[in-house]
């Protein structure tokens, strides 16, 4: 008859824990899906073991709310998204902040690592795009083809 029928789905939750004080903006787990990385409105990031959601460390550093986090697909480190107009850069080996990036004149909403790992692309509440060399610290593009804010942002692993 031409009708598409979905087949409702019951999903048991695992393991659950609190996680933050204030929101969770985000959830992102690492390339070898060990480790789950959450962003919140309490200000930190925090690392948690994927298997059984132990703690791991929380990353403090940021002056407003975490927006985004994303893992580096190539070294041992957590990027992470701020209300605070800064990127930060975590080691994973033992969590402390490796790099701040400076730059946006907004919320940092959105980051994503280039598919080498070298560098990252990030949007925010300012309307622009910028992208960043991670060794050096340096924004390399700025593009201002937005009026408002960019609240999403992906890549395509051509």
């Amino acid at each position: 008859d031409g009708t598409n029928e979905i087949e409702a789905v019951n999903l048991v939750a695992a393991s659950s824990v609190r996680a933050h004080d204030k929101d969770i903006n985000v959830v992102s787990v690492a390339p070898n899906d060990s480790v789950v990385a959450t962003g919140s409105m309490d200000k930190t990031a925090k690392l948690w073991n994927a298997t059984d959601l132990t703690l791991k460390a929380t990353l403090k550093g940021h002056r407003r709310g975490v927006w985004d986090c994303q893992f580096s697909p190539i070294d041992r480190v957590l990027a992470t998204s701020s209300a605070d107009k800064t990127i930060k850069l975590w080691s994973l080996g033992d969590y402390s902040c490796v790099r701040t990036f400076q730059g946006h004149v907004a919320s940092v909403l959105r980051i994503r690592f280039l598919h080498t790992g070298l560098q990252l692309i990030s949007s925010g509440g300012d309307g622009l795009i910028k992208l960043w060399t991670v060794r050096t610290n340096q924004c390399e593009t700025t593009l201002d083809a937005h009026s408002n804010k960019v609240w999403a942002l992906d890549l395509c692993q051509d």
